[in-house]
């Protein structure tokens, strides 16, 4: 008896997972519309269906149809099946009117749509075509945020979809795209635009991604990101049909994206370094130089590199600290960053040229780089090795003031040169000879040519 009881289950549970899979809906072009404008009515069911019975359409008059379509495609390797029939209605009177069930027998079930209300207003001042109202309904400009509550300097990304059915874009015209108050921003290059499938409101459509934008939050709190805005050339299909088939209408439909707001969290000052200068995201630190020992007069490079994930371009980079016995010049920048979807990665660094004067042994002290990881939630402070310059060959520094030099007293002898006095060190009278020029025109040479 009680197997009995389990094989009905299954067969109940299996009969309603069946039917649960066919899908019969009413969709309309608009549900407010004036008592001058057309209105597109789609009976629309995801398998094949036999006796398809209309309802009566009380207060409309049928301005054309039923036209009937087929349609099957494939989505992510899985196959879709729609077949829709299609009616173009005109209101004859204002109010709240009701379109009612329509009825189809699916594998031998009786299946009805959900009743539609639409509200008829007073009549338009210049009435969209049936084109027109059809791709206003079909085609939607969307802004997507990757993430609309980041921290102050984190990474986000607004990708600008076009999603279109039931139409063919054509071209698109008059952009206007945002300026992008309060964030660093940078465009992605998307190369070719090409159509793709998808799914916008849980309905397919095909799209198009018209541009991709990182930005980074400049200020924290509420911060908007403004609409763009496009104008779409568009062959639509229409209900008319000709000798040669069905009729088409272009149309000129302005399109935008809706105002986005980022809601920017500010970094914890809880756990801030002291030293901490705006870093986020996950990095590495070194500081590199090119020679351990060299002559008094020879240069050396010292490079502070940072590198990693994160907003490397809008980096502080800590300043380096030497002997001054050590003459620096100022850094030079240097920047290999690439910008993609997540962000900005690569390396930062500033390059010192730095030249001993005097023999000895020269500490360049480690230094300190704090930023605030994005993942753990928590500021990081990365320490640098100490460097030794050792000076083989020079002149001794015989100053009263000179003194044992040890990273510990660095504070007060750090030298950096800078304007008309950083190249002090290259001797500016160097006693050169003139070389008499031979005279080539009447020598002897010249004569035997």
């Amino acid at each position: 008896m009680k197997k009995q009881h389990y094989i009905l289950f299954l067969y109940l549970f299996l009969s309603n997972l069946i039917f649960a899979q066919v899908s019969f809906e009413t969709r309309v072009s608009k549900r407010t519309l004036g008592v001058n404008e057309r209105l597109r009515v789609e009976f629309v069911m995801n398998q094949d269906g036999d006796n398809f019975t209309p309802p009566t359409f009380a207060g409309f008059n049928i301005v054309s149809g039923p036209s009937q379509s087929i349609n099957r495609s494939w989505v992510n390797g899985k196959s879709t099946f729609s077949k829709t029939y299609t009616y173009t209605l005109a209101p004859v009177r204002k109010g709240q009117i009701t379109i009612k069930n329509a009825s189809v027998e699916i594998d031998g079930n009786s299946y009805k749509t959900i009743p539609v209300k639409i509200k008829v207003t007073d009549a338009v001042e210049k009435p969209k075509s049936e084109a027109e109202s059809m791709a206003s309904e079909n085609i939607h400009l969307v802004a997507e945020l990757s993430n609309s509550n980041p921290y102050y300097n984190e990474a986000i990304t607004v990708t600008y979809i076009l999603y279109f059915k039931d139409v063919n874009v054509t071209n698109l015209a008059n952009y206007n795209f945002p300026k992008y108050k309060d964030f660093w921003n940078q465009e992605i290059k998307l190369g070719n635009a090409r159509p793709q499938r998808g799914t916008f409101r849980g309905q397919n459509y095909n799209y198009f991604v018209l541009k991709k934008t990182v930005l980074y939050p400049q200020k924290t709190g509420k911060l908007y990101i403004e609409p763009m805005s496009a104008e779409v050339i568009a062959s639509i299909a229409t209900s008319r049909f000709t000798l040669f088939g069905r009729e088409y209408e272009k149309a000129n439909i302005p399109v935008t994206s809706a105002k986005r707001t980022v809601n920017v969290k500010p970094l914890p000052e809880s756990g801030k370094p002291a030293g901490f200068t705006g870093a986020v995201g996950s990095f590495d630190f070194d500081v590199i130089t090119t020679k351990k020992s060299l002559r008094a007069g020879e240069s050396l490079q010292a490079k502070v590199e940072i590198r990693g994930k994160g907003n490397l371009k809008l980096l502080s980079l800590p300043k380096l600290t030497t002997p001054s016995a050590l003459e620096v010049y100022e850094p030079e920048r240097k920047e290999q960053v690439s910008v993609n979807s997540s962000g900005m990665s690569g390396k930062v660094s500033d390059n010192y040229t730095i030249v001993p004067g005097f023999k000895g042994k020269y500490p360049i002290p480690a230094i300190e780089f704090s930023y605030f990881d994005l993942e753990d939630e928590e500021y990081k402070t990365l320490r640098s090795l100490e460097q030794l310059v050792d000076v083989i060959v020079g002149p001794t520094n015989t100053s009263p003031n000179n003194e044992t030099v040890t990273s510990s007293n660095l504070g007060a002898n750090k030298q950096t040169v800078t304007g008309k006095n950083q190249f002090s060190y290259i001797n500016s009278n160097p006693n050169l000879i003139k070389i008499a020029k031979p005279q080539f025109f009447r020598s002897n040479l010249f004569w035997m040519l």
